[in-house]
């Protein structure tokens, strides 16, 4: 169950943000054609790009008010993309990815250009992440119930597992070698979280945080964070498999 955010943080955030969403838009567009420079949006006209993300921000805001969320209703199951005269149908996956997308660019964002001390900050960026996993749930749930596929979870099992999704894969690989704990700090650290940030966190010791990367490194092949970041998007994003 997460934890509800305070009403007040959410509405300084969307104050925040409502006043700053021009630049917020421009580094968000800017950011995801450099990420995908083959996908469907680098084709898109500005005003189309901007549009979007908009209603992507606007989305995460509506999570922020503990609005309903409404599951998508022109998300493909199949991982098919279709286009249509006005709709626009896009597979959970792409979804899931665009949602982790904007969540993390906007907690950079509050990190970079918000005038509040740490803490407050810390918070603020807690409070964006659960709203973001919140939109995500809700599409997982609702691929559950239309599908009845239990095993087709698996893609996204590392996030649908931290939000608490009403069910699980049965035999999810790799991400369940590790323990509990190396879970909560592979997410944090996938995140950008420094091992001081990871420590306090958590209530433990930057040693301690050290050791459970140097496990998380061996157990998924990896020699670094970068790599670390990689290999997560790559597992998560097709069926968390070896």
């Amino acid at each position: 169950m997460m934890e509800q955010s305070n009403p007040e943080s959410a509405d300084q955030i969307i104050d925040f943000l409502s006043s700053r969403m021009g630049e917020l838009v421009d580094g968000l567009v800017a950011s995801y054609i450099v990420r995908y420079p083959q996908s469907r949006a680098s084709s898109l006209s500005r005003e189309s790009l901007d549009r979007w993300t908009r209603e992507e921000i606007d989305e995460l805001f509506r999570a922020l008010r503990h609005e309903p969320i409404e599951p998508r209703g022109n998300l493909l199951f199949t991982g098919d993309l279709t286009k249509g005269e006005s709709d626009i149908f896009i597979p959970l996956a792409n979804y899931m990815e665009t949602k982790m997308i904007v969540g993390k660019w906007v907690t950079g964002f509050l990190w970079e250009n918000c005038d509040a001390p740490r803490r407050l900050i810390q918070e603020y960026c807690r409070i964006v992440e659960d709203a973001t996993l919140t939109l995500m749930k809700a599409n997982l749930d609702e691929f559950r119930d239309r599908t009845l596929v239990e095993g087709a979870l698996m893609r996204y099992w590392g996030e649908s597992r931290y939000m608490g999704s009403k069910e699980a894969p049965k035999n999810p690989q790799s991400a369940e070698t590790l323990t509990p704990q190396e879970h909560k700090v592979l997410l944090l650290a996938v995140k950008g979280r420094t091992n001081g940030e990871i420590a306090s966190e958590l209530g433990i010791a930057q040693n301690t945080v050290k050791n459970h990367l140097a496990h998380i490194y061996a157990k998924m092949g990896v020699g670094n964070r970068t790599e670390l970041a990689s290999e997560y998007l790559r597992r998560i994003h097709g069926n968390i498999a070896d």
